[in-house]
Parts: C-alpha cells; structure tokens; sequence
C-alpha cells in the first residue's frame, strides 16, 4: 500500500492540474474572506473569526475534490487497466485505502498552507487577540473529516462512470445534496422532530458543531459512519469489476 500511496502522491504533486486546484482553493478564500465585500471578510469584520474560512471551505471543495479524484479510476477504467490493477498481489482494501489516503494527503496539504495567513491577519488586525488554537483545530480536524466523506463519494462515482466530466458533475451533485440540499428541505419542514430528523441526515449540521468546537458523540459517529460505508460501497464496486 505505501508503494501505491507514493506512486499516486507523484502523479499529484507532479501534475499542473493539481496545483492549479490548489491555487483556485487558495485564490478563492483568500479574495473572499480579505478583499471582497462579503460577510466572511476578515478585515472588515476588525476581528478574526476562523469561522468564516471554515463556513467558505466546503462550498469550494464541492468543485475541488470531484475534479481531483474524477480520474481515480477512470484512466484504468477507460484503458482497460483496472482488472490489472485490483488483481495485484495487494488486497481491494489497500488499493482503495491507499488512492483515498493519498487524495486526503493532497488536501490536508492544502488546508495547512492556510494556517500562517489566519496568524497573520490576527496580528494584523488586533495585536491583542488571539486565536483560539483548541477550537481552530478541531475545526480543521471537522474540514478533514467533511473532505474525507467528499472524497470517498467521488471514488465510488469514479468506479461507475468512465469519462471524467461525468464523474465531476454526479460526484458534485451527490456532495451537493448531502451537505446543501437536505439542509434546505429541513427547512421547509413545521414539525420540530421531522426537521430535527431530517437536518441530521445531511452532514452540514454535523460539520458545523463540529467546526465551531462541539464535541459531540453523534456527529463523530456520523461521520465514522458516512467514511465507513463509502468504503464499504467503494469495496463492492471494485468487487464487481473483478
């Protein structure tokens, strides 16, 4: 599984298009949350409030992830290479463990270039504030978790479909609907239970406890869950195709 997780850490970070994504991830927070007149700008606000970043993230990591992990298993797939790649004397399980790791490693990657500009913004706005690291890390370990569901989404899309804009647009559109859509359709409900009910379905009310430091039993669980089963479904389509 190492020689796997290197060989696809290379193609990542020898690709352009990965450091394009990079770049449009950091470009788009960075423009937001310092120049733009939104309600996530940092400067405006005369304070720093991590919150915003981690409120901004998932909604460009709806672009992000689907276009890095569109190409999972496509290229096998549409070379004819995947069965030689999941008879290998390496279990499905290291396979798909070893292609998500190194997705996720990508990411959290990403996310740490982000860290020394909250610290400098902080000092810049207020030299006697500080950052709550406690909160600020649990936050990140939330975004890691969220990015972890999308990633595992986008490779069970990416065993199914073969031509990447496919895999994009129905990865993104199953993120979309777990973290945006159920949300909303919550909202649309009178009944306390059923909204309750139907709120913690999506994994945005669970991100966002979590994102802001409450530690909650329910939502770990739900997201050891969602990680577990799209593992689970990972593992069976590969199956299939062997």
């Amino acid at each position: 599984m190492r020689t796997l997780i290197i060989k696809e850490l290379k193609f990542y970070f020898f690709s352009p298009i990965v450091y394009i994504l990079i770049s449009f991830y950091l470009l788009i927070n960075s423009l937001i949350l310092l120049f733009f007149e939104t309600n996530y700008n940092l400067i405006k606000s005369n304070f720093i409030d991590i919150n915003s970043f981690f409120e901004l993230s998932p909604w460009v990591l709806l672009i992000i992830i689907p276009s890095i992990c569109m190409r999972t298993f496509s290229d096998e797939i549409s070379n004819g290479t995947i069965e030689i790649l999941i008879t290998k004397p390496i279990s499905l399980t290291k396979i798909l463990l070893g292609k998500y790791l190194s997705i996720q490693f990508v990411l959290v990657f990403c996310f740490l270039l982000c860290t020394p500009y909250f610290l400098i913004v902080n000092n810049l706005i207020n030299s006697d504030s500080n950052i709550d690291l406690g909160v600020m890390f649990f936050a990140f370990i939330s975004l890691i978790l969220l990015s972890g569901v999308f990633i595992l989404i986008s490779i069970c899309v990416s065993l199914i479909f073969k031509t990447q804009f496919n895999i994009f647009l129905v990865s993104f559109l199953i993120c979309f609907i777990d973290y945006y859509l159920i949300n909303l359709i919550s909202e649309y409900s009178n009944n306390s239970s059923l909204y309750s009910f139907i709120n913690n379905i999506g994994i945005q009310i669970h991100y966002k406890r979590l994102s802001i430091g409450i530690i909650n039993l329910n939502d770990v669980t739900y997201f050891a869950l969602n990680l577990f089963l799209f593992f689970l479904i990972g593992l069976k389509l590969m199956k299939n195709i062997k």
